[in-house]
Parts: C-alpha cells; structure tokens; sequence
C-alpha cells in the first residue's frame, strides 16, 4: 500500500496522508455524479429548429367538415387523441338517418320512434300534404275561423242563441240539451260557478257538431249543423302519422280529457307537463264506429306546433295546443270524427 506524505517545510517532518485521501475520494465522487447528471439531463439548444411547410387544412370526405392542420411528421394515433380531447367538427356531427335509393328518394325508417324524425320528416319539402290548399284558400279559411270564434265567445247573436233556465235545469243537462259543453257554456256567459239560477238567461253556441280530417290536406275541419246542413265553423292545420299511421276510418269522440297524462309503448307514465310527456292540454280520445276495426289508441291531442303538419307520430292527430283548445271546448262526447284521404 502506498503511504502518501509530503514535506511541508518549516523544519516539520513528514504526516500522514489520511486526511488527504478523503478529500481526494470526496473529488472523485461528486466528479463523478456530476458527470452521470450531465448525460441523464436532457441539454437546451439555442439553435433555431428547421422550419417545415405546414399541411393545408382538409376537408372531411363524409361530413364536409374542415380538420385543422397537423404538423408534417405527426404520429397519427397522438392526432386523434388530441382531436378527441379538443372535440373537431368530424366528431360533432350527427349522421342523419335518412337514407336514400339511386333515385335520392328517402326510404322509410325500420322501426320510427314518436317525436323523433324518420326519413321522411328530414327534408321538410320531402314532408308536406300530398294535396296542399291554396294560400288564398288557407286565408280565407283562417279569416273565417276567427271571425266565428270571436263572435261565439262574445255571445253574438249570429253565432249563440239565447236560452232561459227552467226549474230542474242544471249545466250537464242544458249543455247535453244543445249538443255542447258545460265548459262553453261557462266561457261564453263568463260563468264562475257551476249552479244555474231558474229564469237566469244564458247565450248558448249549439252543435251538433262534426270534424272531417284530411291527411292529403293535412287539415281538420270543424263543422256545425245545427242548421241542418254542415256549415264549416273552423279549419286547422294538424298532424299526422307518419308511414301511414293514421287510419282512413269513422269515429267517435269518447272522452275529453284535460291535462292529459300519457302512457309510453313501454308502459312508463308520464303526468302532465312533466317532460316525456307530447300530450298537450288536451287530448280528444277516439273510438273507432265499427267496433270490429280494432282502431284503438288514436286521438287528437295538442303538441309542439313545430311538429304540426308534419308526420311524426304513430298515428295521433296533433294540433297546435290553443286551436285544440277550441275544438275540447266546443264539441262534446260521441261527437262524429271522420278520417279520410
């Protein structure tokens, strides 16, 4: 083993090494860590990086939609996943259902679900009555509605007749007597109660009644014949089944309900106004003529108005919620509802 000493002078001899060696070793050490530091730590450059053109930006070959550019050498797994945590257009678009044959006619949808678009509903040209009326027809007949509307809610004597209570009269019984409601009855006087005064006099708008629905028209027709003869009271734009649905048949009004709840395919129960509910106010429960026909669960039920004249549901007749209003509030049960073509 060697011994280091040195001579220091000054007359003093030789020493021991000892503490010498282990400055030396403490050198080495740190020497050494520092140099396996520098290899492990990455080193910055100053230098520019080479600058490379940028791809232009491309456009989706399914959905039209314009990706943004990606640098020229990117992994095409770490674009995806930077497009899938930013969220591009290619990924917000929603495939339309509609499909199409070689004639770019849309083909109906397997198995439609209420209130959601099949093919037919996704071009709204594609979607409209077979046989449309005339602008100047549509006027003419919305001028005429209102027209009878006001004056039966103001009592006039064109539209309403004036009746006197007798003894024994109570609301049912006068407005079964006159082929109405007891909730017209009330609307038109004004009334708040339900109790008749006798001699009290009442402005009373008879029926019977009768409503023609057109699904080539896509329109609802209600006519009144107390007259004798039918005399076209209101005409309303409505909608209706889609793929056919609907049924060209002979009904009867067999309940008015207000404040529908409704009952999905699945059973589930949905009150009024509680979403999931399409209802409407009012919902005008049919019931096939011929009782053999096997047309239960059809009726005319107020909806959405963007969805009136369309055919979205599974074969209801939809009105916009204030014009099925009236039609609730003038015609009574087992009123006479004819679907045809």
């Amino acid at each position: 083993m060697i011994n280091y000493s040195y001579n220091y002078g000054s007359g003093q001899g030789p020493r021991q090494g000892g503490w010498f060696r282990f400055v030396l070793i403490f050198l080495i050490v740190c020497a050494v860590t520092a140099g396996i530091i520098y290899l492990i730590v990455p080193k910055k450059t100053d230098a520019e990086p080479i600058k490379t053109a940028e791809p232009a930006a491309t456009t989706s070959p399914t959905s039209g939609a314009v990706s943004a550019p990606q640098p020229a050498g990117a992994d095409p797994a770490a674009v995806r996943e930077v497009q899938e945590l930013q969220g591009t257009p290619e990924e917000k678009t929603v495939a339309t259902p509609a499909t199409e044959d070689g004639n770019n006619n849309p083909q109906p949808t397997a198995d439609p679900v209420k209130g959601v678009p099949w093919t037919g509903d996704v071009a709204s040209d594609k979607d409209v009555p077979s046989k449309p009326i005339s602008q100047e027809r549509a006027a003419e007949e919305m001028a005429l509605t209102e027209n009878n509307m006001n004056a039966l809610l103001n009592g006039a004597s064109g539209a309403c007749i004036t009746y006197t209570v007798g003894r024994g009269d109570y609301l049912t019984r006068v407005a079964s007597k006159h082929h109405t409601t007891m909730q017209a009855i009330k609307k038109i006087n004004k009334l708040d109660r339900d109790s008749l005064r006798i001699g009290e006099k009442l402005k009373i708008c008879p029926g019977p009644w009768k409503i023609v629905i057109s699904l080539s028209n896509r329109r609802l027709n209600l006519y009144n014949l107390s007259s004798g003869s039918e005399k076209l009271f209101g005409a309303y734009d409505v909608g209706i089944g889609r793929q056919g649905k609907t049924p060209v048949a002979d009904f009867t009004i067999r309940a008015r309900l207000f404040h529908p709840s409704y009952t999905a395919p699945d059973g589930s129960v949905f009150k009024y106004g509680v979403e999931g509910n399409p209802l409407g106010s009012y919902f005008l429960k049919l019931e096939p003529v011929d009782s053999g026909a096997r047309l239960t669960g059809y009726g005319i039920h107020g909806a959405d108005p963007a969805t009136v004249c369309r055919s979205l549901s599974h074969g209801c007749i939809r009105m916009r919620d204030e014009e099925v209003g009236m039609i609730y509030l003038l015609c009574p049960v087992s009123t006479p509802v004819s679907i045809v073509e």
